[in-house]
């Protein structure tokens, strides 16, 4: 059985190469069994009709031009091996039907039918020139099978059982037979293998796509990481330039007390600053512990000149919500440095955290002198104003949630005279739960 299966290998191999195109080494190896089932099926019977020249001599000659597609792809005349098989089917069959009588003739007719399957099979869409010129070729000999000059004297008798139309309808169905079920074969194999190309390719190509994608959104969200924590870089230094002058005022006027408890607290803030350096969210409850250590030193710093009132909602669950690093912390500082100090008389800023649906609703509101003043004393003091601080947190909101807007809504306070009571800020900061 091995032996039977190396042969069977070796034969459907002959004339294919690594270099070949798919589709040609898939018409060769079908070609080569065709030629071989039929050159093998063609010889017995021509013995059959020993004694019956004509009939002999046809299926010789046929079981001989199935060998020489074989031996054509053996030495590498691939295309010429397939022309000769193409071409010498039809023709001995029409040459045959000469000596044929008419009891037999459409018996025979069969097996010219059944190649015309033959240019499809070995030249296909991919050589279509040769294709179509093989079924031209099929198709004059089927016509010329009818019209073949014939002599009485060469028909042959009826005289050897392999001539009864039966029997030769029979050869003729076992022959064709041989031919469309190998193409059959051969055309679900084909589309059996073209299919599972195209689903392992579309699946590869789905899987390069998801990584292709996968890749972009990380290299999305880390340069978006990037960015915020570059935006939340700038704006430690404007606080820590303000609290080492207010340490050094303190150290000026020898108050040894108010520096060292400056100093204190100062150094407790920048350790959490550390601490939280490299990230861009920490928990709710970090936050407000960074935020009331901010309020606490600036309190120091200005000799309690304004008071300020923190209040969050009981439903809120401090140590589940994450919210962005410093981010409330930078409106605080501007409600105090621009609002609140500019002012004379009673100063106060009051932060609320409270839930609102699916959002975390903080709300700044101080009672300072407004932002239109603020932006007038500001350039009359430097004669250009920018508010890097709403800039930059505005920024950072945008990268953080790029879907959604009228995350930071500021409004201008005004009292029942027009004149300006303070300024309202209200930041809604998705949930983000750990």
């Amino acid at each position: 059985m091995k032996t039977l299966n190396h042969i069977w290998n070796t034969v459907s191999a002959l004339g294919t190469s690594p270099d070949h195109p798919d589709h040609l080494n898939r018409k060769l190896i079908l070609g080569n069994r065709i030629s071989f089932i039929a050159g093998v099926s063609l010889f017995p019977i021509a013995f059959f009709y020993l004694d019956v020249l004509p009939q002999f001599l046809g299926y010789s000659l046929g079981s001989m031009f199935c060998f020489m597609l074989l031996v054509f792809n053996y030495f590498g005349y691939i295309t010429v091996g397939r022309i000769i098989f193409m071409m010498g089917a039809p023709l001995l069959s029409a040459v045959n039907g000469a000596f044929l009588p008419d009891s037999i003739r459409d018996a025979q007719r069969l097996i010219m039918m059944s190649g015309i399957t033959v240019p499809l099979v070995l030249f296909g869409i991919t050589e279509k020139k040769w294709m179509i010129f093989g079924i031209v070729f099929t198709a004059l000999c089927m016509i010329a099978y009818d019209y073949m000059p014939r002599s009485e004297e060469f028909i042959i008798q009826m005289d050897h059982p392999g001539l009864d139309p039966t029997v030769v309808l029979l050869i003729g169905a076992f022959v064709s037979f041989i031919i469309f079920i190998s193409t059959f074969v051969y055309l679900q194999k084909l589309n059996l293998s073209a299919e599972e190309k195209l689903k392992s390719l579309l699946e590869k190509s789905q899987k390069q796509q998801h990584k292709i994608e996968r890749q972009n959104e990380q290299l999305e969200h880390h340069n978006r990481e990037l960015s915020i924590r570059a935006l939340s870089a700038q704006m430690n230094p404007h606080f820590l330039y303000n609290s080492l002058n207010s340490i050094q005022h303190f150290l000026t006027i020898n108050d040894k007390t108010s520096s060292l408890n400056y100093l204190s607290k100062f150094g407790r803030l920048i350790r959490k600053f550390v601490d939280y350096a490299d990230k861009g969210f920490i928990p709710l409850s970090d936050e407000l512990a960074l935020l009331n250590h901010y309020l606490e030193l600036e309190s120091l710093r200005f000799g309690a000149a304004f008071k300020y009132y923190v209040e969050v909602d009981e439903d809120l669950l401090l140590y589940n919500i994450e919210v962005p690093l410093l981010l409330i912390q930078t409106h605080v500082e501007n409600a105090i440095l621009h609002g609140l100090m500019q002012k004379e008389g009673d100063r106060k800023v009051h932060i609320t955290f409270k839930k609102d649906h699916s959002l975390l609703l903080c709300e700044v509101v101080d009672n300072g002198i407004g932002r239109e003043r603020s932006k007038m004393i500001n350039m009359k003091k430097t004669g250009y104003h920018i508010s890097k601080g709403i800039q930059n947190s505005r920024e950072r909101m945008k990268l953080m949630y790029p879907d959604l807007d009228n995350l930071l809504i500021i409004d201008d306070l005004y009292d029942d005279h027009g004149e300006s009571s303070g300024t309202r800020v209200t930041i809604k900061i998705p949930f983000e739960t750990i």
